[in-house]
């Protein structure tokens, strides 16, 4: 599947998802802004940005950078606060989405450049650095 139609599949939903929430949702006219929703609870606005995600022996993995063109070279970058508060993230894997503020992402005000959530709590010494899927389901 060309990955434009991944984006889009998870765009649509998360959409879906917020709407059967009760919450509203907007979409920015044309494909320049760094957010690809406005997700309205009611109480406040989130610029959202939607992102596919992989399941790997229960391990949802996202990559949250974006790719650029500058003439004819790409960069990845990655998201700042500035421009969006939050990822939808959409598994197809297990049809379930997430929502996490960029800020726990975040480090001197730039997200890190992939998630991880697991399905189930980790069996190690290193549950301090675990995120559970089940805390950002959406």
């Amino acid at each position: 599947m060309h990955t434009k139609d991944v984006g889009d599949i998870a765009e649509v939903a998360i959409t879906l998802n917020a709407l059967k929430k009760g919450w509203s949702v907007s979409k920015p006219v044309g494909e320049n802004q760094r957010y690809d929703l406005i997700l309205d609870d009611g109480v406040s606005l989130l610029k959202v940005q939607c992102k596919s995600a992989k399941l790997k022996q229960e391990i949802i993995s996202a990559s949250l950078t974006r790719m650029t063109r500058l003439k004819d070279k790409y960069k990845r970058e990655t998201y700042t606060e500035q421009e969006i508060d939050a990822f939808g993230i959409y598994c197809p894997d297990i049809q379930q989405c997430f929502l996490i503020k960029i800020k726990e992402l975040t480090a001197d005000g730039k997200a890190q450049g992939s998630v991880n959530l697991r399905l189930k709590e980790s069996t190690g010494n290193n549950q301090h650095h675990t995120r559970l899927a089940k805390d950002y389901m959406f």
